[in-house]
């Protein structure tokens, strides 16, 4: 038993000390280069506020507009352990378009300072795949995600949710 909760210990330390290799800063300077390039007004705050009283992990909210945004969870070392990002669709396809770029590139912004060029066309092809799938079936959720250089990137959507995209370390 001494041995087994030893292991969970450990299992448990490194599952908490598992990142996307950078900090909260180095993600919004690359997000926020990737808004300038294509003219998206959106902002991040300089400083990400978290919230939680684990001392493994704590989470900080970003929100683009009412309808666009996410969770960004940090380890107890200050890196960024995975994101999840959320947007609600709308009748308007420009509104869309921007949601879904915008969180596109806080996602790709893992895979380094070209993530947008390196996974955000596979995110955004996955992100269409999906909805495609959804819409011509919308009583089966739809997901889908790929893994590159260690980091599942990922896609959620379901009836009455947000469509969730995602990265997070392989385990």
């Amino acid at each position: 038993m001494k041995k087994l909760l030893i292991l969970t210990a450990l299992f448990i330390n490194t599952l908490f000390a598992a990142n996307l290799g950078l900090d909260y800063k180095t993600l919004r300077s690359r997000v926020l280069d990737d808004f300038k390039q294509v003219g998206l007004s959106y902002k991040m705050p300089k400083k990400l506020k978290t919230t939680g009283d684990n001392p493994n992990f704590q989470v900080g909210s970003v929100f683009f507009d009412d309808g666009s945004g996410g969770n960004i969870t940090l380890n107890k070392n200050k890196k960024v352990a995975s994101i999840m990002m959320m947007v609600t669709p709308t009748n308007n396809a420009t509104v869309n378009m921007n949601r879904y770029f915008a969180t596109t590139f806080v996602v790709s912004a893992v895979a380094g300072k070209n993530g947008n060029k390196t996974v955000g066309g596979d995110i955004i092809k996955m992100i269409s795949k999906s909805l495609d799938a959804f819409t011509k079936n919308p009583s089966q959720p739809q997901k889908n995600k790929f893994v590159k250089n260690g980091v599942k990137y990922g896609v959620m959507v379901s009836a009455g949710m947000p469509v969730m995209i995602y990265a997070e370390p392989v385990k």
